[in-house]
């Protein structure tokens, strides 16, 4: 989604008010005016899908050959797949919409951009939704109905078909147009990638945009939500855990085992078996009192693997979550008034324009927040790392 941007910040070129400047040249001295001022935008939108391409891939490759087929994995796939997505079409689509500001010449390119634009940020949201759900079901109702890894793999494939139809109204609703600019009492007429010509005088791209901004609030409420009684359970259950330790070390009952996630210790089912004459006996004793802990165990271990992933899902939402307020503010600020940039300086337009595609920063961090949270990711790094230094 695109807004209308005007710059009357003053052209840093040289200008002879002696001669005629026509059109192209009015548009051309304030696209390198503007240019100048997004220039740090651009740099770091490039930085951006460098290393959003680079490690997506990576998660990409390490995840379909290194996970055991659960939910967990192909939501992280469908997150890298769709992050993949963004660093080849919207992104570079906004680095050449930044670069040719007011002499956009490319109405299709125009179009599919503020497509893909739509498309992922709905995209994205869907799916860590799904994932909300998904950690919900796992960590307050264990033991009820769960989302199986079949009908996780259907939801994967449904999500782009539904963000496919919310994005569809942009392709109509933006593209080229033409306004009208004046620079030191000279008038000529820029070309910029924004609403639509057919529907500049029209309320549809303002409807739409609310919309989607409801649409995507609402996302972010049912997921923040769906964390907040997460977060809560998690804590109760460790709380849980520490009460059963404290409560195993402080007991004098015989042959009671509580559980734990240390290993415990058969001297005293020994000492209470010391009159049996079968030492065949004895060790049926200790298998039949040490069967309910090693059950315990593996839940506790099962338990603890939920936690993790939820952990990492819920640092990987809370992310996408800060940034897309942060859009959808600025977006609304914008919105509401049509000539609120005409009144910034450079610096505040460059400042601007950062935060409002900081969003991005959605579509890179994901491979990062596993690299440091999740054990088996990082030592599938390590291993394709040291393959890569031993071939050098």
């Amino acid at each position: 989604m695109e807004l209308s941007l005007s710059s009357t910040s003053s052209i840093v070129l040289v200008y002879d008010e002696s001669k005629d400047m026509s059109s192209e040249q009015l548009a051309e001295y304030l696209n390198e005016d503007i240019r100048k001022v997004v220039l740090p935008t651009i740099i770091f939108v490039g930085i951006e899908m460098l290393l959003g391409f680079i490690g997506n891939l990576l998660v990409l490759y390490v995840f379909s050959f290194r996970y055991r087929v659960c939910n967990y994995k192909y939501f992280v796939l469908s997150l890298a797949v769709i992050d993949i997505f963004t660093t080849v079409t919207t992104m570079p689509g906004e680095i050449i919409t930044q670069i040719y500001w007011y002499v956009y010449s490319a109405p299709l390119l125009c179009k599919m951009k503020s497509f893909c634009n739509v498309f992922t940020l709905t995209a994205e949201a869907l799916c860590l939704l799904a994932i909300a759900v998904d950690r919900y079901r796992k960590v307050c109702q264990p033991l009820a109905w769960q989302i199986k890894a079949q009908q996780t793999k259907f939801i994967c494939l449904i999500i782009p078909l539904v963000s496919a139809l919310v994005a569809l109204p942009t392709p109509f609703l933006w593209g080229e147009r033409t306004l009208t600019k004046t620079f030191k009492n000279i008038t000529g007429e820029v070309t910029i990638c924004e609403k639509d010509e057919k529907f500049e005088t029209t309320n549809y791209p303002l409807i739409y945009i609310s919309l989607v901004s409801c649409v995507i609030t609402s996302i972010l409420l049912s997921m923040l939500c769906s964390y907040t009684y997460v977060l809560v359970a998690i804590i109760k259950e460790r709380r849980l855990h520490k009460t059963m330790r404290l409560k195993q070390n402080i007991d004098t009952n015989p042959g009671v085992l509580e559980v734990s996630d240390k290993a415990t210790d058969t001297s005293d089912v020994e000492k209470e078996d010391v009159s049996a004459s079968s030492s065949s006996q004895q060790q049926l004793k200790i298998k039949h009192v040490l069967t309910p802990w090693r059950l315990n165990s593996t839940r506790l271990a099962r338990r603890k693997r939920v936690r993790s992933k939820t952990m990492i899902m819920f640092s990987v939402t809370l992310a996408f979550i800060v940034t897309t307020i942060v859009y959808l503010i600025l977006v609304s600020i914008i919105a509401s008034s049509d000539d609120i940039l005409q009144t910034l300086s450079d610096v505040k337009k460059a400042v601007y324009f950062f935060f409002l595609r900081l969003y991005f920063i959605n579509h890179v961090i994901n491979p990062f927040i596993y690299g440091v949270m999740d054990p088996k990711f990082k030592e599938s790094l390590m291993l394709i790392i040291n393959r890569i230094t031993s071939r050098v």
